[in-house]
């Protein structure tokens, strides 16, 4: 039985609860409306009476409309509610009041509901599903004071409430019909990622660039979200915007998501997905757009890279976009007169599909590299579309294929105003065919593209030049924060080149001068010294820039602090003339200020005409005037060994080395100092 503390508790949770039921429930006379409680431990419950439930979904079949459901701390299967009305959920405390999902299910499934309030519940993830939390088809649902690991889905439901929530992975959005812009949802101090989760509506002429865990965007115009770290963008019914230099990481839904929005530009972005059964950008009922300069990353059993429907004239130009296990690039579903230009599709596995369209008419597709694909080009059921001036390169089970119910306006795989068609790489010298007499630069027979044998009357001899993509953004120099003025310190840099180019480092090393160094192969780390002739502060950044002098972006800075302090540094072994399981020692600092990166190393060696190391340890560590530190050879590392020894301590602070030996006799995991 529950003590009476947590009666009153609970009475209080449910007098504030009845405030905030939605309206609908004052309709109900008093009377008619019970709370029911769950324990998840038989036999115990509030004192009087016991609980009626040990499961939520039992209480939900026997509750009526304005009933409310008590939970009581404890772990709980998952749980839906389908086709009620007004009905509470309350947790004695969301962190422990637990819902596990079985396999294959959600945590809390609500579809055909209305006026659901649930409070003060955990919902963990489960090994297949990770949209833990779902309400479609509802209204007046609301979710508040919840912790969800995973993400919520919100399909075709309106007037939901989501507040004060922490989701782990964000919130899918998904408007079906008018009332979801009519009857927006209020959502409202949620934190995805432990960061703001960003929710604009009716907003106008605002521009974005501060820290947040997800942005959406829901009857916006003239909005800019610059330089965000994100895990989901959503962009709803919104108009003439921006989004740009943004990373956009997502392993539970689709990163990017435009619904029934126009005339925006998304640019110089980052957008990777390991979702499965998702898309990495996903663009419906959208037209006049522009992606552009944009990195896209795809994996895991994911659908598109890109996924383009319903909508017209798009534009997807300078994209470079690789995927791997199963996922295609790009993807134009019912989408007439979009412009597909100068893109780099690229599979790394090659099981991927490249570029695929569907009852799209009018498109255009130019300039565009297709490599390691199993499917160049695909095209079905779509008329009046152009292709010229793409390299189709080593794609393995077809470099374009097209097919037509239709016999009259097929693809024109070629321009007609310039007499060039397309590089293709297995149809470029003479042993497959391919022969130049009139050395015009295009083949002399056509190519034939499969299964509606048409023609790329002009194939090329040579690809297009290629586009070239600028490094990627280097990440944060790494090194040591306090050093001494004049000495020589070191300091990593990496970065990688999309197209695999070699890169220089130019290194702003805070103090006024920029030096460059390489060039160096992409995707190393590289280590350069470099010593400091002032005190002061210091913000050192990098940036890379490959063979064809396209720079990266500058990298986050790393701070560094650089004083004329000399360090004192003081070292006892075995204070206390003997150690016991392992070999320690003290360091002390003796100077004025505090030290970091504090690098220490302790080696024990056995034998004396060849010596030889029998143990060793090592660390960084921060050591104040106050307090020494403490290091040793490891716990219990004395075990089985026996003899006579030497120590040696070596400390390393601001460009000073500081040693300290001692020999010793090591007996039954006893060190002994002499």
């Amino acid at each position: 039985m529950k003590k009476m503390m947590n009666s009153i508790a609970i009475a209080i949770i449910l007098i504030i609860t009845s405030i905030i039921i939605p309206p609908a429930l004052g309709d109900l006379e008093a009377s008619e409306c019970k709370t029911i409680y769950v324990d998840d431990v038989p036999g115990e419950g509030p004192n009087n009476p016991a609980e009626n439930y040990t499961s939520i979904q039992d209480a939900i079949d026997a509750a009526d409309p304005g009933d409310t459901i008590f939970v009581y701390n404890g772990t709980y299967s998952d749980f839906y509610v389908a086709s009620f009305t007004s009905i509470t959920i309350i947790g004695e405390s969301v962190e422990n009041t637990t819902i596990i999902p079985s396999e294959e299910n959600k945590g809390i499934a609500i579809t055909g509901a209305d006026n659901i309030h649930i409070d003060g519940i955990t919902v963990l993830e489960n090994n297949s599903e990770s949209m833990t939390t779902s309400i479609s088809y509802s209204e007046s649902i609301s979710v508040t004071n919840c912790n969800i690991f995973g993400a919520i889905g919100i399909f075709g439901s309106w007037d939901c409430n989501i507040s004060d929530n922490n989701i782990d992975d964000g919130l899918y959005l998904l408007p079906l019909g008018d009332e979801c812009y009519t009857s927006p949802n209020i959502i409202e101090n949620n934190l995805v990622q432990g960061k703001p989760l960003v929710y604009l509506i009716n907003e106008n002429n605002t521009i974005f660039n501060e820290e947040a865990g997800q942005v959406i965007l829901v009857n916006c115009d003239n909005i800019a979200v610059i330089n965000t770290d994100l895990a989901s963008l959503i962009v709803l019914n919104t108009t003439n915007s921006e989004f740009a230099g943004n990373t956009i990481v997502n392993d539970v839904f689709t990163p990017v998501h435009f619904r029934d929005s126009s005339s925006n530009v998304f640019s110089d972005s980052i957008v990777v997905s390991t979702a499965i059964e998702s898309d990495g950008m996903y663009i419906d009922c959208s037209d006049n757009n522009t992606f552009i300069g944009n990195s896209l990353n795809l994996k895991s059993n994911s659908h598109f890279a890109m996924f383009i429907t319903n909508s017209v004239y798009n534009n997807v130009i300078d994209n470079y976009i690789i995927t791997e296990d199963y996922c295609d690039a790009i993807y134009v579903c019912s989408s007439d007169n979009t412009t597909l230009t100068d893109n780099v599709v690229e599979s790394r596995d090659g099981t991927t599909g490249g570029i695929g369209l569907e009852s799209s008419d009018g498109c255009i597709a130019l300039r565009n590299v297709l490599m390691n694909n199993d499917i160049g080009l695909y095209v079905y059921r779509s008329v009046d579309m152009v292709a010229y001036h793409n390299s189709f390169l080593n794609n393995s089970e077809h470099q374009a294929y097209e097919f037509n119910d239709f016999t009259e306006n097929l693809t024109t795989w070629y321009s007609e105003d310039l007499l060039e068609g397309n590089y293709w790489d297995d149809f470029d010298e003479a042993s497959e065919g391919a022969y130049d007499n009139d050395s015009n630069g295009t083949v002399d027979t056509p190519y034939t593209i499969e299964m509606e044998d048409n023609q790329d009357l002009y194939p090329l001899m040579e690809p297009v030049a290629l586009p070239n993509w600028p490094p990627d953004t280097p990440s944060k120099p790494t090194g040591p924060t306090l050093i001494q003025i004049g000495k020589i310190f070191s300091y990593t840099f990496s970065a990688t080149d999309p197209d695999g180019d070699d890169i220089k480092f130019v290194v702003d090393w805070g103090h006024g001068t920029e030096a460059t160094y390489g060039p160096f192969p992409s995707d190393i780390s590289v280590t350069l010294g470099h010593a400091f002739a002032s005190t002061g502060t210091f913000d050192i950044r990098v940036k890379a820039v490959d063979t064809s002098d396209a720079s990266s972006e500058w990298s986050e800075s790393l701070t560094v602090e650089v004083t004329s302090v000399v360090p004192e540094i003081n070292i006892s072994i075995a204070p206390f003339g003997f150690c016991i399981s392992k070999v320690s020692a003290y360091v002390f600092n003796d100077g004025d200020q505090n030290l970091t990166d504090v690098e220490w190393n302790i080696t024990v060696k056995k034998g004396l005409l060849m010596p030889k190391t029998i143990l060793n340890n090592s660390g960084i560590y921060n050591i104040t005037t106050d307090l020494p530190i403490f290091i040793h050879t490891g716990f219990n590392s004395l075990k089985r060994k026996f003899g006579f020894v030497n120590v040696t301590v070596n400390v390393t602070v601001l460009g000073h080395t500081f040693t300290e030996t001692i020999n010793g006799f090591v007996v039954g995991r006893i060190f002994i100092a002499f």
